[in-house]
């Protein structure tokens, strides 16, 4: 059932997992907790991942979270 997914964007996790940095983080994490309400599940793409990990790779903390947000949720999948 496609039409109860929703699309995660690279900017939409950076800002969830960046609230020091992004002035958008809180309007994020109350998308997110909205989203988990309706029972959506997430969808992204290996090259969104990327340009996550890059914009985290100094940030050891902020790359592990994120990691396990797209790998370990089974409401995230990451499609080709």
């Amino acid at each position: 059932m496609m039409h109860n997914r929703v699309f995660l964007d690279a900017s939409f996790w950076i800002a969830y997992r960046d609230p020091l940095r992004q002035p958008h983080s809180s309007k994020a994490q109350k998308i997110l907790l909205d989203l988990f309400q309706q029972r959506r599940r997430f969808v992204t793409t290996l090259p969104v991942v990327c340009e996550v990990y890059a914009y985290f790779a100094r940030d050891r903390v902020g790359k592990l979270a994120v990691l396990k947000d797209l790998y370990e949720n089974p409401l995230v999948q990451i499609v080709p």
